[in-house]
């Protein structure tokens, strides 16, 4: 059985649009992760104590 170029073509056609759609869900299921923060833990990220660098920042940005 003989195949036509135009069959040659489609197929090839066919592979890249698949590979690139697999590639792009591949891809994009990394970039899908979210961090949900608790109410407890906020808490305990919100009274943390500041370190040096975080209080010049805050002191630096009042207006005197």
């Amino acid at each position: 059985m003989k195949t036509s170029p135009n069959s040659v073509r489609i197929g090839i056609a066919v592979a890249i649009i698949v590979g690139t759609i697999g590639w792009l869900a591949w891809s994009g299921y990394g970039a899908n992760k979210s961090y949900y923060v608790t109410i407890p833990s906020w808490a305990a990220w919100a009274t943390r104590p500041t370190t040096a660098s975080c209080a010049w920042r805050a002191s630096s940005s009042r207006l005197d």
